[in-house]
């Protein structure tokens, strides 16, 4: 036999298997065989590929809702089934070959499985090749034409010639307009050509073998104009040489109409983001500007303020009592906050509209500077800082040490009424992006309160235990999507906080 023949065995025993095997490999008996050990992986393995014999225990022959025998004549499935199993009895014996199995193998006798193998291989290939001896013989045959015609597709079959010498009845149906059509040339009828198109699929096909298809426009009844899907797959003789093609045609019309809608939706959709982004953009630029000069009117008239109440404090204090010199004082100390709160504003809003200048930045380097400048301002408080070695990134060197600057001076801001200071700056192991943190041992904070931690003017502590504006943390998680990247952070009360960031852009703003 010129090809190894597919054996599947529903065995729940190896050792039986195994025996099976081992007895048609005295032979010298060539097949690929596999194993199921339940009905649900027999029929998976079923369905995944053809088999050319069933052998199965006789004792896994009940199915969940009917038996094996049953199962395979209802879906079709027509391969010799040989028993194996105990000595049955002569009811058992004649039950399961009037049910259709091919034969019953004692499994004190398992040397009688060979013969029943090639007995029943021998007749598969003997009735496979009489029907193929009937197919060349009657082409016409009316079981063929019956499901040739019952397909909801069109197949035509063409010579090599590309005329077309057969097709189904939905082709009449869909091209009645054109019958005749047998004799006629595929293009001819099918787009109106006096010869093939330059990516004719057939042709294609004739040439390399393998399978084309093409969406064609063609105009039907009246002005009626419809697409269709042509699909050539080569038609061979027993020799394997090419004779035909078998050219499918199905209508896509309303396929590609749906396409097409989908298409000029998806651009419609685009364009509205565009424009959309395009009107956000420009009222983000007008609200910063507009931000940014109220915040730079208001200077002025503040430094006025300020400057006349300290005037008056100083050269009018011999007159004045002690609640309005603690009046002026609580001016100017308002007046101090404001302009910080302004020249954070301005701040801010310089942050969105620089361009930015994307180099390799040592962010160790940066903190290490900022840390020192903070121990400076502090000489005597107890300071333990720890700075990982060698952390690089690609960035704005001046936004990010913005960043690292309102980070660290919280870290130092919210610890200093610790006994000992814990800073440390570094990055997690063996993550992409790299996810960069500085923790301190602070006043921490309530997680609960975390959903406006990062919003302007929002603040977690009040003004008497840690002066601020509320704008540091805006400022930095700014910078951080400017840099592509992601800004979080874990804590708890009067147990620290952690602050975590990615940058990712790596050039692209």
């Amino acid at each position: 036999m010129k090809k190894a023949p597919h054996i599947l065995l529903l065995m729940d025993s190896l050792k039986t298997t195994q025996s099976i095997i081992n007895k048609l490999g005295k032979y010298e008996f060539e097949a690929k065989w596999e194993q199921a050990r339940t009905e649900d992986e027999f029929v998976k393995k079923l369905q995944n590929q053809q088999w050319d014999i069933l052998i199965a225990d006789y004792e896994l022959r009940q199915f969940e809702n009917s038996d094996i025998l049953e199962f395979l004549k209802h879906h079709n499935i027509n391969v010799p089934l040989i028993y194996v199993g105990n000595s049955p009895s002569e009811k058992e014996l004649t039950q399961a070959i009037q049910n259709g199995a091919s034969d019953f193998i004692p499994l004190e006798n398992l040397s009688r499985i060979f013969p029943a193998v090639f007995r029943e291989l021998k007749y598969a290939a003997k009735m496979k090749q009489q029907l193929l001896s009937g197919m060349e013989l009657h082409n016409n045959n009316k079981f063929l034409l019956s499901i040739f015609d019952a397909v909801q597709e069109g197949i035509s079959v063409l010579d090599n010639n590309l005329t077309i010498i057969r097709t189904n009845a939905w082709i009449k149906s869909q091209f009645s307009n054109k019958m005749p059509i047998v004799g006629k040339r595929c293009y001819e009828v099918y787009q109106n050509l006096t010869s093939p198109c330059l990516s004719c699929p057939a042709k294609k096909t004739f040439k390399d073998g393998a399978v084309h298809q093409k969406r064609i426009s063609i105009q039907k009844k009246g002005s009626q104009t419809g697409w269709f899907e042509f699909v050539a797959y080569p038609l061979k003789n027993s020799r394997g040489e090419i004779v035909g093609i078998i050219q499918s045609i199905k209508n896509i019309t309303k396929r590609k109409i749906a396409e097409d809608k989908l298409i000029s939706l998806n651009k419609e959709l685009e364009q509205r983001v565009i424009q959309r982004t395009a009107q956000l953009e420009a009222a983000n630029k007008e609200l910063e500007s507009f931000s940014y000069s109220v915040s730079h009117d208001l200077r002025s008239p503040l430094a006025r303020i300020g400057g006349y109440s300290e005037l008056i404090l100083g050269g009018y204090s011999d007159i004045l009592n002690e609640e309005g010199k603690h009046y002026l004082d609580r001016i100017i100390n308002s007046v101090t906050l404001m302009s910080q709160l302004i020249e954070d504003l301005l701040n801010l809003s310089r942050l969105t509209q620089s361009e930015m200048n994307f180099l390799p930045v040592n962010l160790s380097t940066i903190a290490k500077n900022i840390t020192d400048t903070l121990i400076e301002t502090d000489p005597k408080r107890e300071v333990e800082i720890a700075i990982q070695n060698n952390l690089h990134t690609n960035g704005d060197q001046h936004l990010l040490r913005v960043a690292l600057e309102n980070l660290l001076g919280n870290a130092w801001k919210f610890t200093h009424k610790n006994n000992k200071t814990k800073i440390e700056f570094g990055s997690k192991d063996n993550q992409s992006p790299s996810v960069f943190f500085i923790r301190d041992n602070g006043a921490g904070f309530n997680m609960s309160r975390i959903k406006n931690m990062f919003s302007p003017f929002k603040r977690l502590h009040s003004d008497k235990e840690f002066p601020g504006t509320g704008i540091g943390l805006a400022t930095v998680q700014r910078i951080i999507h400017r840099h592509g990247g992601t800004i979080w952070a874990e804590g708890k009360e009067n147990s620290g906080a952690t602050f975590y960031f990615t940058l990712t852009n790596n050039g692209k703003q």
